[in-house]
């Protein structure tokens, strides 16, 4: 069985290039409360999230986060931290060298062959606006992500992960502790010009399924904020762009919070929560997680705004199994609304657990910011490589079949 779907891969990974031409790939709109290609054919987007690719998240890597006793470095807890401690230790060129290495192993085109095999249609997709300070700039993994997915038949949905100001204290904002987003303008209209820019460069390509506008903006004193907020970026979108779908979060506000599209003049939109339950003690507990808290929020702005419900990110840790794991995605299928697991897969020190279908078997060496040297570094990055690590076929069962 191993066999047959690494077959599988190889054979994807050839044809898929030969293949592009032929790619049709159909603009998808919000009809009522469902997502919908040109012709009206319903779409229920499946997939992961590519979490830690270009947002590093230490839980999910290998990298050492303390510093050593009596040194001038701080803890590496995000990106931003991560950056200036290479630049610090070895200069601006080889610290981009190390990034872009990181950037160029963590997804190939080869990943993308993957999870077509697996069954998924679509990747969410989370960057920072820190990619413009990188080599090839904004648009230069964004536009591989589209290409590669566009090769192999997946749709690809844009998240900010991190906007200028920071929308949350989050680490996986890109930096944290910032949190001023929502306290001054300036970053809202940073950001605004940013998606404006994103639009304008992707207005024309169907295989972005739609622009994710504001990671989890959990920053916000309120949901009326949030919402203000959106209209700002929503706005700014729809002067380049009139035809993709655009997703809003609910924050962890709660959708019920959410306001009528209708009122608000937005068209063509997603309303999307993220679910997690982080306070389980059982497997069972997962249950009425599903039930009362995503399930019947969701069925409750499908009813009554008609609005297409999509949920971002989503895992079953602690006490995730696969039997759960079917039970949530049968759900979500069952209710025509899309999802994104969290996430495609880990490169943790810690080995596998069920946050990635791809995981280290026994944990992947650690690699150490502060000590190791740049030559070290740079032989054990590529060890983050989907080929070095376990597929978990239980996982992918779960969720595809």
């Amino acid at each position: 069985m191993r066999n047959s779907f690494w077959l599988a891969v190889v054979a994807l990974a050839v044809l898929a290039p030969m293949c592009r031409a032929q790619q049709k790939m159909p603009f998808l709109k919000a009809h009522g409360s469902r997502i919908v290609t040109a012709t009206g054919e319903p779409v229920v987007l499946k997939g992961f999230n590519l979490g830690n690719w270009l947002v590093e998240e230490m839980w999910l890597s290998p990298f050492d986060t303390d510093p050593p006793a009596g040194s001038q470095f701080k803890k590496v807890n995000d990106h931003v931290r991560l950056r200036q401690t290479f630049t610090t230790r070895f200069g601006k060129e080889k610290a981009d060298r190390l990034l872009d290495l990181w950037r160029s192993n963590f997804i190939t085109a080869e990943d993308f062959a993957r999870l077509k095999a697996d069954g998924a249609n679509c990747v969410r997709l989370p960057f920072t606006y820190d990619l413009e300070d990188e080599p090839g700039g904004l648009f230069r993994w964004l536009d591989f992500a589209v290409a590669q997915a566009k090769a192999n038949g997946i749709y690809v949905i844009l998240d900010l992960h991190g906007a200028p100001g920071r929308q949350g204290i989050e680490h996986h904002t890109g930096e944290e502790g910032v949190n001023q987003f929502f306290a001054d303008t300036k970053f809202r209209t940073q950001t605004a010009q940013l998606w404006a820019k994103i639009a304008a460069h992707y207005k024309d390509e169907p295989t972005v399924a739609g622009y994710d506008l504001l990671n989890e903006p959990v920053g916000a004193p309120n949901a009326a904020s949030v919402h203000f907020a959106h209209s700002q970026l929503y706005e700014a979108v729809r002067t380049v762009d009139p035809n993709h779908i655009v997703i809003i979060e609910d924050g962890y506000k709660n959708l019920d919070q959410m306001p009528d599209p209708r009122i608000m003049g937005w068209q063509n939109v997603v309303y999307s929560l993220h679910s997690y339950k982080f306070d389980a003690k059982t497997a069972d507990d997962h249950d009425g997680h599903l039930k009362w808290w995503v399930m019947a929020q969701s069925k409750g702005v499908q009813d009554k705004w008609q609005v297409p419900v999509y949920v971002g990110e989503w895992n079953l840790e602690p006490h995730g199994n696969p039997e759960k794991i079917r039970m949530y995605a049968q759900a979500f299928n069952d209710a025509n609304m899309s999802w994104s697991l969290w996430t495609y897969k880990t490169t943790s020190k810690w080995g596998g657990s069920m946050w990635g279908l791809y995981t280290p078997k026994t944990g992947l060496k650690a690699i150490n910011p502060f000590t190791d040297s740049f030559e070290q570094i740079e032989a054990a990055i590529p060890e983050i490589r989907t080929e070095n690590l376990v597929r978990n076929g239980a996982l992918a069962e779960a969720l595809f079949h």
